[in-house]
């Protein structure tokens, strides 16, 4: 097995996270944003920002190396 970090940092987009509210029954925290959660990866920040510029997107990019 090799633990090598050759290729392994990414470009990341994540979306701010729209009003959250504590779901009255169960105490957990709710959301009605679908994106909440989701976050795209890239291989470089060119990638990145194409995809950003192509669909009309505003993100936060965050330099990463992920193991």
């Amino acid at each position: 097995m090799q633990s090598g970090v050759n290729n392994t940092k990414k470009w990341k987009m994540e979306f701010d996270t729209r009003e959250r509210w504590e779901n009255p029954l169960m105490g957990w925290a709710s959301t009605a944003d679908p994106l909440s959660n989701m976050v795209l990866t890239f291989s470089t920040k060119e990638d990145a920002a194409a995809f950003a510029e192509k669909n009309g997107m505003f993100g936060l990019f965050l330099f990463c190396f992920d193991r």
